[in-house]
């Protein structure tokens, strides 16, 4: 049976958490702030209580389908508040792409780029 990471993330048969980070995630140009779980099959966003009510969803992507996790620079992408922060941009094999919030991106790539490595 899943073990329960928190209230509303199980892992499945089989998945290990790698890691969690709190993060904003940009979501129809509009951050949302929530957890980023990583787990060994997939990354998984739980928007907090307060974002959930101004519309912000969970979202589900797997590992199998990144192709690339990396650092934006400042003052790129969408207005997604990009002239303050570097970003983290998560890349897909069919072209989704989707941009995190987060302290330590470059940190935060290279895990997600190690774990997806290994899930392929």
């Amino acid at each position: 049976t899943p073990v329960m990471a928190n209230h509303e993330f199980a892992l499945r048969a089989g998945e290990c958490e790698a890691c969690n980070f709190l993060t904003n995630h940009y979501q129809r140009n509009r951050g949302y702030g929530g957890h980023l779980f990583i787990t060994n099959e997939r990354l998984v966003f739980i928007p907090v209580a307060a974002s959930r009510s101004r519309g912000a969803l969970r979202s589900e992507f797997d590992l199998r389908q990144v192709s690339v996790a990396e650092v934006v620079a400042r003052g790129s992408g969408p207005r997604d508040g990009g002239a303050l922060r570097r970003r983290l941009k998560v890349s897909t094999f069919s072209g989704d792409i989707e941009y995190f919030v987060v302290w330590r991106p470059k940190k935060l790539a290279a895990i997600i780029n190690g774990v997806a490595a290994q899930a392929r």
